[in-house]
């Protein structure tokens, strides 16, 4: 089997695959620790929880947005599970045409994705992954990364209001029954929830301008339950494309 880490700022979500078939997932909270053996234990106790053994792995493919976990994590795999990892980054075979400045620079968040997309949905195609960040990644049609967006997610959001307005509390992130706000909370709730949903109707809107056609937008992130719906553009919701972004590039690079 294959394991497979994707390490947000926030969330760090496990997966396996048996072939092309995503066994089990799995979410916990990143650990920001240099330590292998935390890391080790935590992946272990996953892997125990699902009924994994984990010498049934015969490879790993981990990324990271917080690059300096790379050397704790591969250091963790190979001590739980005997295999080195695959970490998604510069020299790593994607098969992506990425046209940015610093194409190394590109998140190795957005590189899964953008794979995962651009073999899976017809093209062009936007990738919405709305998580600490939200970003919309555009992909041509003929399969070259383009660019894109980098906005602050929903949570953030929220949470900056709360820390730098004096009057404004903490809120649930949920979308109210109506963007007319009837109280400070339900007002918030619209402003975040619906103001990143027009956030991507808009942006979506001057993408398709730039393409000179529509594209497929897929949302994934933890977020994309909570901002989807409350879109008017049509979106895919796909929870699992990184991780198969991430099982992509493993077999890109061991054939």
């Amino acid at each position: 089997m294959l394991l497979v880490l994707e390490v947000g700022n926030a969330t760090t979500t496990l997966g396996a695959f048996r072939g092309d078939e995503l066994v089990f997932t799995a979410r916990t909270a990143t650990r920001h620790t240099p330590l292998p053996d935390e890391h080790a234990l935590m992946l272990g106790q996953l892997l125990a929880l699902y009924g994994c053994a984990p010498n049934s792995f015969d490879g790993a493919a981990i990324s990271s947005v917080v690059p300096g976990l790379y050397p704790a994590l591969t250091a963790a795999v190979k001590q739980l599970c005997g295999c080195a990892a695959v970490c998604v980054g510069p020299g790593v075979k994607t098969g992506l045409d990425i046209r940015l400045d610093a194409p190394a620079a590109l998140g190795s968040d957005r590189v899964c994705g953008a794979v995962a997309a651009a073999s899976a949905y017809p093209l062009p195609a936007l990738v919405c992954n709305f998580g600490t960040a939200a970003t919309i990644c555009c992909i041509g049609d003929g399969g070259q990364y383009l660019g894109g967006c980098i906005a602050p997610g929903v949570e953030v959001g929220a949470q900056a209001l709360a820390d730098r307005a004096a009057q404004l509390p903490q809120v649930a992130l949920k979308a109210p029954a109506s963007v007319l706000g009837k109280n400070t909370a339900e007002a918030m709730q619209a402003g975040i929830v619906y103001g990143a949903a027009s956030m991507v109707d808009g942006m979506v809107a001057r993408y398709t301008q730039l393409l000179g056609q529509s594209p497929t937008v897929v949302a994934t992130g933890e977020f994309a339950p909570l901002i989807a719906p409350c879109c008017r553009t049509p979106l895919v919701q796909d929870a699992h494309l990184l991780l198969r972004g991430l099982r992509q590039i493993y077999c890109k690079n061991h054939r």
